[in-house]
């Protein structure tokens, strides 16, 4: 059967094949005809019009010819031209020419053929009208003059012998198609002439054969031809024969004629035939060899593929009926069979451990999670052993009813409609529901419905896979109310410590005033004239009052930082300026005590940290005060800075710490642990050193809220050390560094830049800032600039005075400067008649980033916010701005 199918397959391949081959010999044999065809009408052509231009050119060189020309002699040129058509005839091997003298304005002078025909007017000729335009020789296929037939024609205009520029007439010589048409007929061609016959109503052409009795003897009439066939097709097919055409056109460029070559279709035909015959019989050869080969192989392929094919397909079936999967096929072969055996025998070992593992894992779901399958209408088709451990019912009670049967009453109904709606929709729906035991417990699960497809796509089944998460959402709802609980104890000891806060504050204020009346009066009655007793009991009045305002001013700053009130400017900040301030500060302090202050040789403060200016100072002063207070007679301080890496500390840059090393007492280990709580003098209340134990803690809240730490070693009898970390804001090596401190000092002391003169208005600018690092950048900034004047103040006061010297036209201002900062310094400066009168503009330079500062700071009336670190094109483009609108 297979062979028979292979056979019919090849007979339609070859069939198919030798129609198309003949086609396409038809299409070369229809090509070949239109060539020839055309090549030989234009030879035969071309013959005529030589041999009529050649005899027209001996003529119009003729002088004698010329006058009787000129002057109109029939008789001469009768007499000259009456053996023309015979002398033609045994010139040439054509049979007629027709000779016709034209005078120059176009009428007829001499036709050879129709002698006493004269003085036609023939100016209306094609071919006439052309030669008069172009004065040059004319050849053309056209109706001759004294007839409707087409005919070959060549006209030559005639010069006078006297000027060879003017035209005395012209020689027209015409031959007719019957050499052409013989020569076609000998080349086994068919030959005519049809011409259009256009009607005075504007219709279509009708194209009809040449009168011509020559087209007579032609196989060629009655053939129908439309101008758009003949315009777009050469060739054609008609009674049984196929037409070659060759359009003549008008001077409008209408077809006025065509001329036709034909040969009988049967020879086109059988010369096609003859070409594809001798492929048919290469084919015919190929086809049988093929046709042998592949019974050949067919036969091999039984053998060798399709019988050891049958019996896996019959072993596959055994398979699949048995689903023994641990089966084996039996493999004798050493070919591809063979392997695609092996391989099918490794697909049975994989799929059997695929079931071994699909099975394992049904097996740890069943033990772990909740498994359901409900119809595409939600009614139980299957349920796990958890799912009824869980819920208390059986399988039984389980399996044909709506899942439902456990569903919680406290669960609204909005939620199974989004369920339902996204399972619908073939997606997948998670959330936790809250169900119901058998038993009328409640318990949550994490849910998860899944649809299952056929493969058309449509839902056939819901999957759902839970998880129990009773005991984590009671663990929630316990954590949630211990939250709550929590909160409130939070703001309950808010409340608490601002309510302290407030008190001492306000108890601070109250006793500040009268506390100012008795330090005031005392220094008063010091320069009074009053006995060394009184002296001494005034001195004693003095220091209490002093202390006292000491404590005063440390319990505003304690309370600042426990109500969140106190600011503070973090940005980049020479480190060693400030170490040298301080030690100059307590310089004093130090001499009354006997102390000696050192600094370690190791010691490098040649950095930049990150940190507030004036709270640096202030925690360094207070470790380096309270060195000197907790020492012993005749001790010493030891101040180490050393710089930490980054692997060392948290921070990106490393660190820097300070250490204070003392000689004194030592902190007992009992007292160590409240070292840093408030009010706690550590058993110290009752000694004559001054204090209000709340240093420490000021201390180390301001050095956590600037990104350090604080620490400390103590040995009870032989001293203590104290130390802070604070983050470095660059590396710089010390000799950079120590130019750019000098470089600050001198700008501190010389606070003025002036401008470069450039015959503009000049810009007044006041920067009010303590960081001399700040400083210096703003000076460099200005110092780009043309026109630009800056002047510097190192606080607030300072500021509002030069503000009223130099009128500056912009005011950038600090807000975190010692003494009145930024925010209270503003209104003073508005209210300076002379800056409010030119527009002064105030923009706020700080390091309080966050957008609460921004927005608060807008309020209170600053132009502008701007942020540190130093935005370097930002400041440019204020400046720059302002100085176009003066």
């Amino acid at each position: 059967m297979l062979i028979l199918w292979l056979f019919v397959v090849l007979f339609i391949v070859f069939s198919s094949a030798s129609y198309l081959l003949h086609q396409i010999h038809l299409k070369q044999a229809e090509k070949h005809f239109s060539d020839v065809s055309s090549t030989l009408l234009d030879e035969q052509i071309k013959k005529k019009f030589d041999v009529g231009q050649a005899i027209n050119l001996s003529y119009a060189n003729n002088s004698q010819l010329k006058k009787a020309i000129a002057f109109e002699d029939r008789s001469f040129l009768i007499k000259e031209l009456k053996h023309t058509q015979q002398n033609f005839s045994i010139w040439t091997r054509f049979k007629e020419i027709g000779m016709h003298i034209i005078t120059a304005d176009g009428r007829s002078l001499l036709r050879t053929y129709d002698i006493p025909s004269y003085n036609q007017d023939l100016t209306r000729h094609n071919l006439i009208q052309k030669v008069i335009k172009t004065r040059k020789d004319v050849s053309g296929i056209d109706i001759g003059g004294a007839s409707t037939n087409y005919r070959l024609i060549d006209i030559i205009p005639v010069f006078a012998n006297d000027d060879p520029e003017e035209i005395v007439g012209f020689i027209s010589m015409s031959q007719g198609f019957e050499s052409i048409m013989n020569a076609m007929n000998k080349a086994g061609f068919q030959f005519a002439i049809y011409k259009a016959i256009r009607p005075d109503n504007g219709g279509p052409a009708e194209f009809v054969q040449d009168d011509n009795e020559i087209y007579q003897t032609q196989s060629l009439k009655n053939l129908s031809f439309t101008e758009k066939n003949l315009l777009t097709n050469s060739l054609h097919f008609q009674n049984n024969q196929v037409l070659y055409t060759q359009n003549l056109f008008d001077n409008t460029g209408k077809i006025k004629a065509t001329i036709v070559v034909a040969e009988p279709i049967e020879i086109l035909q059988r010369e096609a035939w003859q070409n594809t015959k001798n492929y048919i019989i290469v084919f015919a050869f190929i086809l049988i060899v093929l046709l042998v080969l592949s019974m050949a192989l067919l036969n091999m392929m039984r053998k060798e593929v399709i019988k050891p094919i049958q019996r896996l397909e019959k072993k596959i079936g055994t398979i699949i009926q048995t689903q023994s999967f641990d089966q084996e096929v039996e493999v004798v072969e050493n070919n591809e069979i063979g392997q695609m055996k092996h391989r099918f025998n490794r697909l049975l070992s994989e799929i059997n451990e695929l079931i071994y593992s699909i099975n394992y894992q049904q097996k740890a779901i069943d033990q772990t999670l909740i498994v359901s399958r409900t119809d595409p209408y939600g009614t139980i088709l299957y349920v796990n052993d958890n799912f009824c451990r869980i819920s208390g019912y059986s399988k039984e009670e389980l399996v044909g009813q709506p899942h439902n049967i456990v569903r919680h009453p406290e669960m609204p109904k909005s939620t199974f409609e989004e369920v339902w709606a996204t399972i619908q929709s073939k997606k997948i729906w998670s959330g936790e529901i809250k169900n119901l035991r058998k038993n009328g417990e409640t318990y949550y699960v994490m849910s998860y419905i899944m649809p299952l497809l056929d493969k058309n796509g449509n839902i056939k089944e819901f999957l759902s896979i839970r998880e129990d998460i009773t005991e984590r959402v009671r663990l929630e709802k316990s954590l949630e109310k211990a939250k709550q609980d929590a909160e409130e104890r939070r703001l309950v000891a808010e409340k608490s410590n601002q309510a302290k806060s407030e008190f001492l504050s306000s108890m601070s204020h109250e006793l500040r005033t009268p506390l100012n009346s008795i330090i005031g009066f005392a220094q008063l009655l010091e320069l009074s004239d009053l006995s060394e007793k009184q002296k001494k009991q005034l001195k004693n009045i003095s220091t209490s009052g002093e202390h006292l305002l000491h404590l005063i001013n440390d319990l505003l700053e304690l309370a600042k930082i426990e109500s969140g009130n106190i600011s503070l400017s973090v940005e980049r900040t020479e480190l060693k300026p400030i170490v040298e301030e301080c030690l100059q500060m307590i310089h004093t302090a130090a001499e009354k005590h006997h102390i000696k202050i050192l600094i370690s040789e190791k010691s490098n403060c040649n950095y930049f940290v990150i940190a507030d200016h004036l709270r640096l100072k202030q925690v360094l002063v207070n470790f380096l005060t309270n060195a000197i207070k907790y020492n012993r007679e005749n001790g010493s301080v030891i101040l180490f800075a050393e710089k930490k890496t980054a692997e060392e500390s948290p921070h990106k840059n490393g660190c820097i710490r300070i250490s204070i090393e003392d000689t004194g007492y030592g902190i007992a280990e009992k007292y160590q642990k409240k070292l840093f709580q408030p009010f706690n003098r550590l058993g110290h209340e009752t000694s004559t050193i001054e204090g209000t134990g709340i240093g420490l803690a000021i201390t180390k809240d301001l050095i956590e809220k600037m990104d350090g730490q604080v620490g400390f070693e103590s040995t009870e009898g032989v001293g203590s050390t104290f130390w802070f970390d604070i983050p470095i804001a660059s590396d710089i090596d010390s000799d950079s560094l120590e130019q750019c401190r000098l470089k600050n000092e001198e700008q501190v002391e010389n606070t003025s830049i002036e401008p470069k003169k450039t015959g503009k208005t000049t810009l007044r600018i006041l920067y009010i800032e303590d960081n001399p690092a700040n400083m210096q950048l703003m000076a460099n900034i200005i110092e780009t600039l043309d026109n630009c004047e800056l002047v510097i103040a190192p606080n607030a006061e300072d500021g509002t005075t030069k503000a009223q010297q130099y009128l500056p036209n912009i005011i950038f201002i600090d807000i975190n400067l010692p003494g009145m900062n930024g925010d209270e310094a503003l209104p003073i400066l508005k209210a300076i008649p002379e800056l409010e009168a030119q527009n002064t503009l105030y923009y706020a330079l700080t390091a309080n980033a966050m957008k609460e500062d921004v927005k608060e700071g807008l309020i209170k009336g600053f132009d502008k916010y701007l942020t540190k670190p130093i935005n370097v094109a930002e400041i440019l483009s204020i400046i720059k701005e302002q100085t176009y609108s003066l």
